[in-house]
């Protein structure tokens, strides 16, 4: 599972946990990053921009439908963060 956290602030969080069972063995990871966003407008397109901690930047699209939103066309479910001030 992947939970992103964009505070106010212009700083986000990321957690990501995964864990895979292949014949009765168990293998798992975690991925966590932090670092500022902002959005920016490429055209007509809306665009999520990721700077982290180490300098590393990614790009996502975003949408709206009306009802949902979409990163990189996937639906996200937006909720109030424990984790912003």
């Amino acid at each position: 599972s992947s939970t992103w956290h964009f505070c106010r602030t212009g700083e986000f969080a990321y957690a990501h946990e995964s864990s895979i069972v292949v014949e009765g063995m168990s293998s798992g990871g975690q991925e966590h990053r932090q670092g500022r966003w902002r959005i920016d407008v490429r055209g007509t397109q809306p665009m999520l921009i990721l700077t982290d901690d180490e300098g590393r930047v990614t790009t996502h699209g975003l949408g709206f439908d009306g009802k949902a939103t979409f990163v990189d066309k996937e639906k996200v479910h937006r909720v109030a963060s424990e984790v912003c001030p």
